[in-house]
């Protein structure tokens, strides 16, 4: 199966790649890169459950054809950023949030308000974003170019009447609103127009809140695989160690690893995350996580002078693509713990980091996860055990 768009769209890459090979490059590229350190065990990769509507996020900007003036909703054209593809239908996301796309499409072509033109930075439709849980819970969010105070008295009425038209199909709909230059689809304001102001997932035994603004495992099937990866490897001093966990998100590993632990700490920048974290814990009734908003260079650095002043067994990092600063990297050496496990979803960045920890830390496993088939991309755990 290949999508129509496939070649034109700047999204998938390899979907002309039977799946096996996909998975041989991705395990190849990984252990390739880690060769240069002596490591224990190498795992075959694991790959993803489902290899299509395994998505459960997708930010789709709106443009407009130059020769008919037709609105577009799609992705970026490959190598052309400016331009968009009309998507049709995303093989990597859902049948029914395909349906919202059509619908939102043919409602802003009706609603006689212009797309915004990323070049001009002019128009008002930005981007249509989706989050779907892997029991069909679906959030829309509709981001416009304006300001809050315009939305209010002009649009919202609009909007809250469109919101309500997808009745139960729509776990929650929600607007958001962006007046600046940035080409990101984040907003100053957000506005709950129909439904729930978030989605459940459950992985494992947990569940889990899944607001507009806060990071989730992108493949929505998958992530038990990557969460049961971290917490074997985090295994090891059940019930007698605090675990640290840093750029925690809304605290799913955390509370995923909490019954290894007398208690688990995150940290997070984000403060919509942390609220998240807060509210997951008590979902769950998880007594033993505490979360801090802190930035993790911050944090790590002043660790000894806060109630956390305590003998960490484990450190669990998850970064973003960039990795760990080197600030991060050297706290982490002075907190000495017995393991660190590393999760990273961008193997070169990875490599760096471990050359600096490599000379304190053996690596005992390897294992990388295909969390994003007909991509470049992989997630990669590793566990160091300190020398």
């Amino acid at each position: 199966m290949i999508c129509q768009h496939f070649g034109i769209c700047g999204g998938c890459s390899f979907q002309d790649v039977e799946y096996p090979v996909q998975l041989k490059n991705k395990h190849d590229r990984v252990t390739g890169l880690l060769s240069q350190f002596e490591c224990g065990n190498v795992h075959p990769i694991i790959p993803s459950e489902n290899i299509f509507r395994y998505r459960n996020k997708v930010e789709l900007a709106f443009g407009d054809e130059k020769d008919t003036g037709k609105n577009m909703l799609g992705f970026r054209q490959k190598n052309r950023f400016s331009r968009i593809v009309n998507i049709e239908d995303c093989l990597l996301i859902s049948e029914k949030a395909n349906s919202v796309v059509h619908k939102v499409r043919n409602w802003v072509n009706k609603s006689g308000l212009p797309v915004y033109n990323q070049v001009k930075h002019t128009g008002f439709f930005r981007y249509l974003v989706m989050r779907e849980t892997s029991t069909g819970e679906l959030m829309v969010n509709l981001i416009v170019n304006c300001t809050a105070y315009q939305f209010e008295y002009e649009h919202k009425s609009m909007f809250a009447e469109f919101a309500a038209s997808f009745g139960a199909d729509v776990t929650s709909f929600f607007t958001g609103v962006n007046d600046t230059k940035s080409d990101v689809a984040r907003v100053d304001k957000i506005y709950l127009l129909a439904g729930r102001d978030c989605i459940t997932e459950q992985i494992g035994n947990y569940k889990y809140r899944i607001s507009p603004t806060t990071f989730f495992q992108t493949n929505k099937f998958t992530v038990n695989s990557l969460y049961s990866t971290i917490k074997q490897y985090a295994a090891g001093d059940n019930g007698i160690a605090t675990c640290l966990d840093i750029y925690c998100g809304s605290g799913t590993i955390s509370i995923f690893v909490s019954d290894l632990f007398d208690k688990v700490i995150g940290i997070e920048s984000n403060p919509d995350s942390v609220a998240d974290a807060l509210k997951n814990i008590e979902l769950n009734k998880i007594k033993n996580c505490e979360f801090v908003t802190e930035r993790a260079e911050v944090m790590l650095g002043r660790l000894f002078e806060t109630k956390f002043n305590v003998r960490l067994s484990t450190v669990i990092v998850d970064p973003p693509r960039p990795g760990l600063a080197k600030s991060v990297v050297s706290s982490l050496m002075e907190l000495n713990p017995n393991k660190i496990v590393y999760v990273s979803c961008n193997p070169e960045t990875l490599v760096n980091d471990l050359q600096a920890m490599t000379k304190f830390y053996r690596i005992t496993d390897i294992q990388a996860v295909d969390m994003f088939p007909h991509t470049p991309h992989v997630e990669t755990v590793v566990k160091l055990a300190h020398k």
